[in-house]
């Protein structure tokens, strides 16, 4: 029988591995990101007010609220699991 927990921790995992390939680390989405002061990350000059800004500033076309949302899902699945 198929365990369909392993499955789904399986495919986000695949997807963050992706979208963790891509990345250059040039850190321009937590220049921007309005929720990087609070989760402390350090952060020289902050210039975003509205969500998806970071989408915009990426120049590999990553979308970071996919990881966001891919980190949410682990989290809960691990609470349950």
């Amino acid at each position: 029988m198929v365990d369909h927990g392993d499955t789904f921790i399986a495919s986000l995992d695949l997807r963050v591995s992706e979208i963790l390939d891509r990345c250059t680390r040039c850190a321009r989405c937590v220049e921007v990101c309005p929720t990087a002061g609070p989760a402390g990350i350090d952060t020289r000059e902050p210039v975003a007010g509205s969500c998806h800004t970071c989408y915009f500033v990426c120049h590999a076309g990553i979308t970071t609220c996919d990881l966001i949302l891919v980190t949410i899902a682990q989290i809960r699945y691990s609470r349950f699991s």
